[in-house]
C-alpha cells in the first residue's frame, strides 16, 4: 500500500492571561491569526455536558490552507471556560491526496498544564498510509444527515441535535473524505458547535449542537436546517444508499472518482451527480456515447437549467479533462457535436455551456479536429448552442487571423 511522509504544519491555543496562540511551527499573519483565535475557543459562552471534546474544519481566509483542529475543555486551568485547540494547518494537496482524511485524527494532541510547548512549534512529521482496505461503521444518522446535506437545490447551513457529539466526530470527517477535493476545501463543519459558528458571517455547512440550544440557532440562523424525522424518512431514496454504502470504504471508490472528475463548488449537486452515476452505471444504460449521455441527463433533470447551472457544467462540461475521459467513452468534440446538433430546443443556457472558451481550448489543443467539427455542423439544422459555436470559432478566426 502507498505511504507517504507528510510534514504538517500546527498551531496551539490555549489560556495564558487570556485565550491566545501559545505555539506554533511556523510565522501566521494577523488576518489568520485573528480568525484562529477566534475559532479556537470555546465554541459557545459556557461548556455543555458532552461537548468537552470537538472538531472543527474550515478554510483559513485569503490562503491555500484549511484549518483542521481539535479542541478539549481544560477546567484544570485556574479561569472557567478554558480550552485548548490543537491545529493542523493542511496545504490543499494534502487533501487532494488523501483518500481518508480520519488518517489525521491520531495526530492531534491534548495538552496539559506544565505550560512546555515546544513540540508543538515544530512541524509534524508523519508516515501515513494513503487508504486501505478496511472498512467504517456508520452511524444511524448518516442517512438523514446525509439528506440534510445534500438533499435541496441550494445549499443550506445544517445543524444536528445531538448531546454526545463525540459518537459523531468519525462520521463527520467520513463525511468529509467521502467529498472530492474542491468541496473538501470549502466544507466547513463544528460537531461541537454550543453556539453559531460561522466564517467572514457564513454559518458552517454542518454543526452539531446541544439540544437546549435549538431555538437560538433557529433564532441565529436564517434559512438554518435541522436533521429531524422528516430527513430520517426521505433518507431510503437510492441515492442516499448509494453514498452511505460507499462512505464505509476508506479507500479511492469508483462513486469517488466519479465525484472529482464531475464534481463543482456546490455540495447539494452530490444528489444529482450521484443520480446521474447510479443511472450512468445501471445495466440498462448499455451505450455512453455522448448522444445518451445528454438523453440521460435530460430525462432525470429536465428543469436543471434554471435551477442548478453549476450541475449543468459537470456534465456537460468540458470532456478534455482526462479524468472525464475515463467515464466517457467519447471526445470533446463528440459532445460539442451533439450539443450543436441534436436538440432542437432552447432548453439549456448558452453561458453554462461556455462555448467560446470551449472552443477556444479545443483549437489550441488540435486545430485540425476543430475545423473537422465545424465543417459536420454546418450540415445539420443546428441548435442555438450549435449558433452559439459557430459564432465563437468565427470570432476565433478573427482574432488568429
Amino acid at each position: 500500500m502507498d505511504i507517504i511522509q507528510l510534514e504538517i504544519d500546527q498551531v496551539l491555543h490555549g489560556y495564558n492571561d487570556g485565550h491566545r496562540m501559545l505555539a506554533t511551527s511556523m510565522e501566521i499573519n494577523k488576518e489568520a491569526n485573528r480568525t484562529m483565535l477566534v475559532m479556537s475557543d470555546m465554541s459557545g459562552p459556557s461548556m455543555q455536558d458532552g461537548f468537552e471534546e470537538y472538531i472543527t474544519g474550515y478554510p483559513l481566509p485569503n490562503s491555500k490552507i484549511y484549518v483542521f483542529s481539535k479542541t478539549w475543555f481544560a477546567p484544570e486551568m485556574s479561569r472557567p471556560g478554558c480550552v485548548w485547540t490543537h491545529t493542523l494547518l493542511l496545504p490543499s494537496e494534502i487533501l487532494y491526496v488523501l483518500e481518508d482524511l480520519s488518517v489525521l485524527l491520531p495526530l492531534f494532541r491534548q495538552p496539559n498544564n506544565e505550560l512546555d510547548f515546544s513540540i508543538f512549534k515544530l512541524k509534524i512529521k508523519h508516515q501515513i498510509q494513503l487508504s486501505s482496505k478496511a472498512k467504517t461503521s456508520t452511524h444511524p444518522l448518516t442517512s438523514a444527515i446525509f439528506y440534510s446535506l445534500y438533499g435541496y437545490d441550494k445549499d443550506f447551513p445544517i445543524a444536528l441535535t445531538f448531546n454526545t457529539p463525540l459518537e459523531l466526530e468519525k462520521t463527520v470527517v467520513a463525511i468529509w473524505s467521502q467529498q472530492w477535493p474542491l468541496l473538501r476545501n470549502r466544507f466547513t463543519f463544528c460537531s461541537g458547535a454550543i453556539a453559531v459558528r460561522s466564517l467572514n458571517g457564513t454559518p458552517f455547512n454542518l454543526q452539531i449542537i446541544p439540544s437546549n440550544q435549538r431555538k437560538q440557532f433557529e433564532k441565529d440562523v436564517k434559512n438554518l436546517h435541522f436533521v429531524d424525522k422528516l430527513e430520517t424518512i426521505n433518507s431510503q431514496e437510492s441515492w442516499i444508499n448509494t453514498l452511505v454504502e460507499d462512505i464505509q470504504e476508506t479507500q479511492n471508490t469508483h462513486l469517488r472518482m466519479f465525484l472529482r472528475s464531475f464534481g463543482g463548488i456546490e455540495h447539494h449537486i452530490v444528489k444529482k451527480l450521484t443520480i446521474f452515476y447510479n443511472e450512468f452505471n445501471s445495466s440498462s444504460f448499455n451505450s455512453k456515447t455522448a448522444r445518451r449521455v445528454i438523453d440521460l441527463f435530460y430525462r432525470l433533470f429536465p428543469k436543471v437549467n434554471v435551477s442548478d447551472p453549476d450541475f449543468v457544467r459537470c456534465i456537460l462540461g468540458q470532456t478534455i479533462d482526462e479524468s472525464k475521459r475515463n467515464f466517457f467513452s467519447f471526445t470533446e468534440s463528440d459532445m460539442l457535436f451533439d450539443l450543436a446538433t441534436y436538440r432542437e430546443e432552447n432548453v439549456l443556457n448558452k453561458k453554462h455551456i461556455n462555448a467560446k472558451n470551449r472552443i477556444m481550448k479545443f483549437f489550441i489543443e488540435n486545430k485540425k479536429k476543430v475545423i473537422l467539427l465545424i465543417s459536420k455542423i454546418i450540415k445539420y439544422k443546428i441548435t442555438p448552442i450549435g449558433q452559439e459555436i459557430l459564432n465563437s470559432f468565427v470570432s476565433l478566426l478573427k482574432w488568429v487571423l
